[in-house]
């Protein structure tokens, strides 16, 4: 098994972080981008979105 400490480590530009934190998560941004770009949820609602 794979786990994050054998993956080699990737340089992000200055200002760039990676986290899983929902609290960091724009859901509106995302909601933007899946409701508008994303082929398989283009027109979703943000409470469909939410649920």
């Amino acid at each position: 098994m794979t786990t994050y400490t054998d993956l080699p480590a990737v340089p992000l530009p200055p200002g760039h972080f990676v986290s899983d934190a929902p609290e960091l998560v724009d859901i509106e941004r995302v909601h933007h981008w899946l409701s508008t770009d994303a082929y398989w949820a283009l027109g979703r609602s943000l409470e469909k979105q939410r649920a």
